[in-house]
């Protein structure tokens, strides 16, 4: 069976690392390995495009240059002749992309947030925080609710927001 470490701060799903019993390589299976709803989601899960592909090389995909943007400026690994150092050497930065260069819904970020919520809940995986860098739209009491999922099993949902309205409501 082979490995999910390959020395870099990118999750990789240990329910769908290595080779199943008929030999195939978990990640590309086509198979829910771990019974999270999500085939071969070695990196995460992209819920805008509902596939296993959170970096899709679309360079007029705004909402995916941000994302990996913030995702290097927090956990880019330093001291290694990259010429690039994030704030945190040692994180774990899991894929859960919903938004695009159009935007995307309220109904994806929900599956998104519940998605960390069950890693932490039905899997084991140590999720301590996300990052959500995004703003729009006005209050939605289910995404509210699945903050305060997350936030019961422990998961800090940081939320940044241009919106002050926004920021009272996720109080």
């Amino acid at each position: 069976m082979g490995t999910c470490d390959d020395g870099g701060n990118t999750w990789r799903n240990p329910g769908e690392c290595g080779n199943d019993s008929q030999g195939r390589d978990k990640t590309a299976n086509g198979v829910d390995d771990d019974g999270n709803g999500y085939a071969d989601d070695y990196y995460g899960w992209d819920f805008l495009g509902n596939n296993k592909t959170c970096y899709d090389g679309n360079a007029d995909n705004q909402g995916e240059k941000h994302g990996t943007h913030v995702s290097g400026t927090i956990g880019a690994i330093g001291n290694n002749g990259e010429g690039v150092a994030g704030v945190n050497w040692n994180v774990t930065v899991i894929c859960g992309k919903f938004l695009g260069g159009n935007g995307g819904s309220t109904s994806d970020a929900i599956e998104a947030v519940d998605y960390f919520t069950n890693l932490k809940k039905k899997l084991g995986i140590n999720l301590v925080a996300t990052n959500n860098s995004w703003g729009g739209g006005g209050y939605s009491q289910a995404l509210y609710d699945a903050i305060q999922r997350a936030n019961r099993t422990g998961i800090l949902v940081h939320r940044r927001s241009r919106q002050r309205r926004l920021r009272r409501d996720w109080r």
